[in-house]
């Protein structure tokens, strides 16, 4: 398994692409250069997962969507009216919009793709729909958890309470999982339990 970032500097969004055996998973399609599509020509496109429904997380993802139209698109049903606009991010009612027919709610659980588990779990707070995908030693964790900091629970729809208990659930994972967040650079989980001040009060 390979897992490639492409970093859009103008809002530090990062998207991954993972393959494995020539076949391709997107998470968050945030860029819209063209790198994506470049990474993908000579692959086999199977799912594109959005951690939640901030629209900075799938600005890329229409030109993806009229390429490969068969291809799925998941989501969390609680996140299914943020990432419509409704209500809009940062007050901006011109800010990009997924229509929900386009969506396949996801869940906490397990899906197999290419001899490999794909583990989602649910953990809201920075928005309710947020998932967090395991695949192989990488964690992918959108705008729950970063490099010594954690995503906001002040925007539209946050609640801070459940962003705390959502924090809790990383004490599951271990030490050696390397974290790819939403934004910024990634790190393990070791380093986390170490220097994040806002995992450093939990208990794992």
């Amino acid at each position: 398994m390979e897992v490639k970032c492409i970093n859009n500097a103008a809002s530090d969004n990062n998207t991954y692409i993972i393959t494995q055996n020539q076949h391709a998973l997107i998470i968050d399609p945030s860029c819209t250069d063209g790198r994506i599509q470049s990474t993908l020509s000579p692959l086999s496109v199977d799912m594109i997962f959005l951690t939640h429904g901030h629209y900075d997380h799938f600005t890329g993802l229409m030109p993806l969507h009229r390429k490969y139209a068969d291809v799925p698109i998941y989501l969390n049903a609680a996140d299914h009216g943020l990432a419509a606009g409704d209500p809009p991010l940062f007050g901006n009612h011109n800010q990009i919009r997924i229509d929900p027919l386009i969506l396949t709610d996801l869940s906490e659980g397990t899906i197999h793709w290419q001899g490999m588990d794909i583990d989602i779990y649910h953990m809201p707070g920075h928005s309710p729909g947020s998932l967090v995908y395991h695949i192989g030693q990488y964690l992918f964790t959108g705008d729950v958890l970063f490099d010594d900091s954690i995503g906001r629970d002040d925007l539209p729809l946050g609640n801070g309470m459940d962003l705390r208990n959502s924090l809790k659930r990383f004490a599951m994972f271990d030490g050696s999982t390397i974290i790819c967040p939403g934004h910024g650079p990634d790190s393990t989980m070791d380093q986390q339990w170490k220097t994040n001040p806002y995992l450093m009060h939990i208990h794992h």
